[in-house]
């Protein structure tokens, strides 16, 4: 017997707690996130960026966003204007060294 729509979105919202996501995620994951418009693209991967980290210690979040078609710049006073924008609420200072993201300009 199949599960009433309240069963199985409660059953959804459930196993989506401590999960362990693997590269193979992550890339595919990034992969639709390139195929998006340039205008929603960065805001899609930060939005990715900031929880796929919890789900695997060796997440790489420079792989993860130039994987999503974003560029990183490295600079201190980058950093600072990209916490301020997006407000990284309780993230380790070691999860986002030194980058700021902004869009390549690709060809398509």
């Amino acid at each position: 017997m199949p599960l009433s729509k309240h069963a199985a979105l409660s059953k959804d919202r459930a196993s989506g707690k401590g999960v362990q996501l693997q590269h193979r995620h992550f890339a595919f994951i990034a992969s639709v996130i390139a195929d998006l418009p340039a205008d929603i693209r960065q805001q899609v991967a930060d939005a990715f960026a900031r929880t796929l980290w919890r789900t695997n210690d060796n997440f790489d979040v420079d792989r993860f966003m130039l994987a999503s078609g974003i560029e990183l710049i490295e600079s201190d006073k980058a950093v600072k204007e990209y916490e301020e924008i997006i407000s990284l609420p309780n993230i380790p200072e070691n999860i986002f060294p030194g980058w700021k993201t902004v869009e390549i300009k690709t060809k398509r």
